[in-house]
C-alpha cells in the first residue's frame, strides 16, 4: 500500500459520481486492500494521514492481509 493509492481511489470515486445519475460521492464507499505494511511504519503512517485527510469528505476503509502459517489469510482493518 501506498498513500498514491488513496488518491487514486480518490479519483476513482469521483468519477463514479459523476458517471451515475443521481450518485453522490458520499454514496460510494472506497475500500483499498493490500498487503500489511511489515516494519514500514513510516509508509504505513503516510497512508494514514492520507485517510484521515480525506475520511471527513469521503467514505473510505482500509484492510491490510497476512497469510499465517497454515495459509489462511487473515484481514486486519487500518484504524485511521
Amino acid at each position: 500500500l501506498e498513500a498514491d493509492t488513496v488518491d487514486q481511489l480518490i479519483e476513482y470515486i469521483e468519477w463514479t459520481a459523476r458517471l451515475f445519475p443521481g450518485i453522490k460521492k458520499e454514496m460510494v464507499y472506497g475500500i483499498i486492500i493490500g498487503r500489511d505494511f511489515g516494519n514500514q511504519d513510516i509508509k504505513k503512517q503516510e497512508v494514514i494521514d492520507r485517510l484521515q485527510k480525506y475520511n471527513l469528505i469521503y467514505n473510505l476503509s482500509c484492510y491490510t492481509y497476512s497469510v499465517d502459517e497454515n495459509s489462511k489469510i487473515i484481514f486486519n482493518k487500518l484504524k485511521i
